[in-house]
């Protein structure tokens, strides 16, 4: 079981409470805390929407990881 905390609004909106949740890939089930693209290629305009912006997700967290990386890297 993951400790994760409740689920909250985002900043900044009032909409409604949304789960924190990790980007998994087709080795993961879906379930409220692993997210993954949908697959297949015959796929409506809203699931590719999502597809589009969670592999856009991937790309931010992964430049975040790298400028960490380099801010820690030893000279």
């Amino acid at each position: 079981m993951l400790d994760l905390p409740s689920e909250r609004t985002l900043a900044g909106t009032e909409g409604p409470n949304v789960p924190y949740f990790f980007k998994g890939d087709e080795g993961f089930a879906l379930s409220t805390n692993i997210l993954r693209l949908f697959g297949g290629s015959n796929l409506s305009v809203r699931k590719r929407v999502y597809n589009y912006r969670l592999y856009r997700a991937r790309g931010y967290v992964k430049r975040a990881f790298g400028t960490l990386y380099l801010s820690f890297r030893a000279s």
